[in-house]
């Protein structure tokens, strides 16, 4: 979970500038890809579910975090605008990408119902306020509200089981 932390918030570490250089150039986020690299990078990967369950990001520029099923800014979006996120094009977006070319035709299969149309225009004021800072990285925090990790927070934390699915203390 340590070198996730490292990985994820781009540490200035050597191996992790390698990894995002040598695999995820071209604004591909890790968990929504399948797994590359070395065995050992790989082994790190199936942590990434475990990982992102004790994390909610703030964006900087959007490119490390899944615009719909990650928790940002305190929201998860699937869950936040359930028939909205059904009619999604791409479902495994990052902020970056979806931010770039907002429009309901780029980003959903047409026509949208009432129901998913009224999330969309809720969905729209709510990124009214999102600043992406194309040159600020993403930074991951953590369920005991700090963006230290440290594997005694870690173990030490009650509910080591959460999942993505469930960022109950994040919502």
């Amino acid at each position: 979970m340590k070198h996730l932390d490292k990985f994820y918030n781009q540490k200035d570490v050597p191996w992790v500038k390698l990894l995002w250089n040598a695999h995820y150039q071209n604004g591909q986020i890790p968990h929504a890809t399948t797994d590359k690299g070395s065995f050992w990078w790989r082994d790190l990967l199936k942590l990434c579910d475990m990982f992102r369950g004790i994390s909610s990001c703030i964006v900087g520029n959007g490119s490390t975090v899944l615009f719909w099923s990650d928790v940002w800014n305190h929201h998860l979006l699937q869950e936040k605008f359930p028939r909205l996120y059904s009619y999604a094009k791409d479902k495994r977006i990052s902020v970056a990408k979806f931010l770039e070319n907002n429009t309901m035709m780029a980003q959903f299969h047409l026509p949208l119902p009432e129901q998913a149309h009224q999330e969309y225009m809720e969905l729209e004021d709510l990124l009214q306020n999102i600043q992406v800072q194309e040159h600020s990285k993403d930074t991951w925090h953590y369920v005991w509200r700090t963006s230290i990790y440290t594997s005694f927070k870690f173990y030490n934390f009650p509910y080591k089981n959460v999942s993505p699915h469930a960022p109950f203390l994040w919502i």
